[in-house]
Protein backbone atom coordinates (compact mmCIF):
# COMPACT_ATOMS: atom_id res chain seq x y z
CA UNK A 1 0.00 0.00 0.00
CA UNK A 2 1.30 3.43 -0.92
CA UNK A 3 1.81 6.15 1.67
CA UNK A 4 0.28 9.59 1.16
CA UNK A 5 3.68 10.85 0.02
CA UNK A 6 4.07 8.03 -2.51
CA UNK A 7 0.55 8.60 -3.84
CA UNK A 8 1.32 12.30 -4.29
CA UNK A 9 4.57 11.58 -6.12
CA UNK A 10 2.89 9.06 -8.43
CA UNK A 11 0.11 11.56 -9.20
CA UNK A 12 2.54 14.40 -9.92
CA UNK A 13 4.64 12.16 -12.15
CA UNK A 14 1.53 11.06 -14.02
CA UNK A 15 0.43 14.67 -14.58
CA UNK A 16 3.92 15.66 -15.77
CA UNK A 17 4.08 12.66 -18.10
CA UNK A 18 0.72 13.57 -19.66
CA UNK A 19 1.92 17.14 -20.19
CA UNK A 20 5.12 15.95 -21.89
CA UNK A 21 2.98 13.76 -24.16
CA UNK A 22 1.37 16.99 -25.39
CA UNK A 23 -2.02 16.42 -23.78
CA UNK A 24 -4.27 19.23 -22.56
CA UNK A 25 -5.30 18.44 -18.99
CA UNK A 26 -8.69 19.21 -17.48
CA UNK A 27 -8.82 19.87 -13.73
CA UNK A 28 -12.12 18.04 -13.24
CA UNK A 29 -10.95 14.95 -15.13
CA UNK A 30 -7.70 14.84 -13.16
CA UNK A 31 -9.50 15.22 -9.83
CA UNK A 32 -11.77 12.30 -10.70
CA UNK A 33 -8.84 10.17 -11.87
CA UNK A 34 -6.84 10.70 -8.68
CA UNK A 35 -9.76 10.90 -6.25
CA UNK A 36 -8.91 14.37 -4.98
CA UNK A 37 -10.60 17.75 -5.05
CA UNK A 38 -10.15 20.14 -7.97
CA UNK A 39 -8.40 22.56 -5.59
CA UNK A 40 -5.73 19.91 -4.94
CA UNK A 41 -5.05 19.58 -8.67
CA UNK A 42 -4.92 23.38 -9.01
CA UNK A 43 -2.43 23.64 -6.13
CA UNK A 44 -0.26 20.83 -7.46
CA UNK A 45 0.01 22.44 -10.88
CA UNK A 46 0.55 25.97 -9.52
CA UNK A 47 3.13 25.12 -6.85
CA UNK A 48 4.51 21.59 -7.12
CA UNK A 49 4.94 21.66 -10.90
CA UNK A 50 5.82 25.36 -11.03
CA UNK A 51 9.22 24.71 -12.61
CA UNK A 52 7.54 23.34 -15.76
CA UNK A 53 6.48 25.80 -18.49
CA UNK A 54 2.76 25.09 -18.07
CA UNK A 55 0.17 27.39 -19.63
CA UNK A 56 -3.58 27.50 -19.06
CA UNK A 57 -5.81 27.50 -22.13
CA UNK A 58 -9.17 29.00 -21.19
CA UNK A 59 -12.02 26.56 -21.64
CA UNK A 60 -9.67 23.64 -22.25
CA UNK A 61 -7.12 23.14 -19.49
CA UNK A 62 -3.36 23.08 -18.93
CA UNK A 63 -0.73 22.31 -21.50
CA UNK A 64 3.05 22.27 -21.60
CA UNK A 65 4.32 25.38 -23.39
CA UNK A 66 6.85 23.89 -25.78
CA UNK A 67 9.51 26.22 -27.20
CA UNK A 68 9.15 27.05 -30.88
Amino acid sequence: MLSNYDTTVVGLFSIAQKLFEGRVLDKKELSEEFGVRSKTIQRDINFRLASLPIVYIRGKGWQLNKPT
